[in-house]
C-alpha cells in the first residue's frame, strides 16, 4: 500500500510562517532606512529627530527581542565592536558632566547595537538598497529645498546663502551632505556592477561632482575622488588585461603631472585648498588638533569622559575655543584625537581595534568571494578610516558612518564563513 507523506514545505501552517517571517524581513529593512536618514541629519531641519530616534530606539528593542538568536551569534564573533562603547558609559564615572556624558554614552552604545543587528540580519545587498533608497530621498529634498524658498526659509535655511544654500538642503552642514552624496555614489555604483544599467550609471555619478564642487568640502571630494577608482577595480577584475593597462595608464599620468606641478613649483595642496575656499590650517583644524593634543596629558589613559570636554562651562580651554574661532564648537575635527581626549589611550586602542579587524574582515572577504558588495564594503572601510584624520566619523551617538562601519564589520565575518562552507560543500561533492 503507498503511503502519501505531505510536503511540510507546503502545509498551511508553514506557509503563514514564511509570510510572517518576510513581513519582519521587509519591517526590519524599513526601520533600518528610516535609522540610516535620520543618522545622515534628514531629520535635524524639521525638529523632529528626537521623536524619531525614540521611534528608533522602541523598533529595535523589538527587532532584537525578534532575531535574537542570530544577534546573539554576532555578539559572540564580534564582542570586541562593544568595547569602546562600554568604555564611553562607564566615563561617565570620572567625567565632569556625569549627567550629559551618560545620557550621551548610552545613546553612543545602542548606535553600536544598532549596527550589530544590522550586520547579523541583514544582507549585504539589501544594505546598499537600503543605504542608496535612504541617500536618494535625501538628496530629492535637498532639491526641492533648492527651488522652493518658502520650504528653505520654513525650515531656518536662511543662515546659509548663494550655493551653499543649495547644495545643502535639508542637511545641517554641507560636510554632512557631501558625505551623502558619497554614500549616495557608492551604493549606487555597488549595486549597478553586473547589471545592465551599469553604462547609464557612470553619468549619473559623474554629474554628482557638480554639487560635489559646489558645496567646497574638501573631505567629502577627496572621498568621491577615491570611490571614483572603483569601476576600475572592479573592471581590473573582470579583465585583468584591460584593467591592468587603464590603471597603468592612470598612474602615469598622475606621476606625470605630480612631476610637472614639482618642476613648475606649484604647491598643490595650496591650490587644491585654495580653490575650495580654504586655507593651510584646514579652516583652522591644526589650531583644534594641537589643543586636543595638549589635552590628553590631562588624562591619559581613560580621558575625560565622553563629550566631557566641550561644556565650555568645565574647562576653560573650552571657552577659549569657542571664543577664539567665534563660533560653537563641539569636536576636533578628528576621531582620533576625539577617542584619545575623551576615553584615553584605552578608547583609542578599542577605536583602532574596530577598524583593523573591520578592514582585515572586509579584505578576506573580498578576496574570498570577489562580490560586488565586499569590495564596496571594502572602499567604505578605507574611505572612513581616512575620514578619521579630517572628521569626527564613528565617535558619536547617531553617527551614520559609526552604524554602516560596525554593521560591515559584522556581516563580513558572515560572509567569510558562509564563502568557507561553500566551498568545503563543493570539495565534497567533488
Amino acid at each position: 500500500m503507498r503511503v502519501q507523506v505531505d510536503n511540510p514545505l507546503s502545509s498551511p501552517s508553514v506557509g503563514i510562517q514564511e509570510g510572517a517571517k518576510n513581513e519582519r524581513s521587509i519591517l526590519g529593512l524599513f526601520i533600518v532606512g528610516i535609522t540610516l536618514a535620520a543618522a545622515s541629519g534628514q531629520f535635524d531641519r524639521f525638529g523632529v529627530s528626537s521623536q524619531i530616534w525614540l521611534l528608533i530606539y522602541a523598533s529595535f528593542v523589538y527587532l532584537f527581542a525578534v532575531n535574537y538568536a542570530n544577534v546573539k551569534v554576532a555578539l559572540k564573533e564580534s564582542w570586541f565592536l562593544l568595547l569602546l562603547p562600554s568604555l564611553v558609559i562607564a566615563s561617565a564615572l570620572w567625567s565632569e558632566d556625569q549627567a550629559r556624558t551618560l545620557v550621551a554614552a548610552v545613546q553612543y552604545f545602542f548606535t553600536a547595537c544598532i549596527g550589530i543587528w544590522i550586520g547579523a540580519n541583514v544582507k549585504p545587498r539589501e544594505l546598499f538598497v537600503v543605504m542608496l533608497l535612504a541617500t536618494v530621498v535625501g538628496v530629492l529634498l535637498s532639491l526641492v529645498a533648492a527651488y522652493l524658498y518658502d520650504f528653505v526659509n520654513a525650515y531656518q535655511m536662511a543662515d546659509f546663502d548663494g550655493a551653499e544654500r543649495y547644495l545643502v538642503g535639508i542637511y545641517a552642514q554641507k560636510n554632512v551632505f557631501g558625505k551623502t552624496l558619497f554614500l549616495l555614489t557608492l551604493s549606487l555604483l555597488v549595486l549597478s556592477f553586473g547589471s545592465r544599467w551599469l553604462l547609464l550609471v557612470y553619468p549619473v555619478t559623474g554629474l554628482l561632482l557638480i554639487p560635489l564642487l559646489e558645496v567646497k568640502s574638501a573631505s567629502s571630494l577627496i572621498c568621491y575622488l577615491i570611490i571614483l577608482s572603483l569601476p576600475l577595480f572592479w573592471l581590473a577584475m573582470r579583465n585583468k588585461k584591460i584593467g591592468f593597462t587603464l590603471i597603468f595608464s592612470l598612474w602615469i599620468v598622475f606621476l606625470a603631472g605630480l612631476f610637472a606641478a614639482v618642476f613648475a613649483d606649484i604647491d598643490l595642496v595650496d591650490q587644491f585648498l585654495g580653490g575650495l575656499g580654504k586655507d593651510s590650517t584646514l579652516t583652522g583644524r591644526t589650531y583644534l588638533w594641537s589643543v586636543a593634543i595638549q589635552s590628553m596629558d590631562q588624562h591619559p589613559v581613560l580621558g575625560m569622559g565622553f563629550e566631557a570636554f566641550w561644556q565650555p562651562d568645565v574647562y576653560d580651554s573650552t571657552k577659549l575655543l569657542r571664543n577664539a574661532e567665534g563660533n560653537i564648537i563641539t569636536g576636533f575635527h578628528n576621531v582620533f584625537l576625539e577617542t584619545v581626549v575623551a576615553t584615553g589611550l584605552l578608547g583609542g586602542f578599542f577605536l583602532m581595534l574596530i577598524f583593523l579587524v573591520s578592514l582585515y574582515r572586509c579584505s578576506l572577504w573580498f578576496y574570498k568571494t570577489q562580490s560586488a558588495e565586499s569590495l564596496g564594503s571594502l572602499y567604505f572601510v578605507v574611505v572612513t578610516l581616512l575620514l578619521g584624520f579630517f572628521d569626527n566619523v564613528v565617535f558619536a551617538q547617531h553617527e551614520l558612518f559609526h552604524i554602516i562601519l560596525i554593521a560591515l564589520c559584522v556581516m563580513s565575518y558572515k560572509q567569510i564563513h558562509r564563502s568557507r562552507n561553500n566551498n568545503n560543500n563543493n570539495k565534497e561533492s567533488q
